[in-house]
């Protein structure tokens, strides 16, 4: 079954920035990231070969210090085998 795009996910919380000290709290980010995908996605649903585009809403609870691109990488890494085979596949992201 192929992906019906598109799809919504909420995940509360600030992103981490790629740039953060402490590999766990990027590791729950991402984690956390992957687990409210499942949530949506079919079980049974074949990761997307297709070129895509991606939105990203962000409602940090505080200030936000880490740049704009740190913080959009590991969403998108968080996507990769979930998602899409490859973070390569976006062509344009919207933030």
């Amino acid at each position: 079954m192929d992906i019906d795009f598109p799809i919504e996910v909420i995940v509360p919380g600030t992103p981490i920035s790629l740039q953060a000290t402490g590999g766990r709290s990027k590791k729950q980010w991402k984690d956390s990231i992957v687990e409210a995908l499942r949530f949506e996605l079919p079980k049974d649903c074949f990761l997307s070969d297709e070129r895509l585009d991606v939105t990203i809403y962000i409602f940090p609870d505080g200030e936000m210090e880490a740049d704009l691109d740190n913080v959009i990488k590991p969403i998108l890494d968080a996507m990769v085998k979930v998602v899409y085979l490859d973070d390569n596949q976006v062509d344009r992201i919207v933030a």
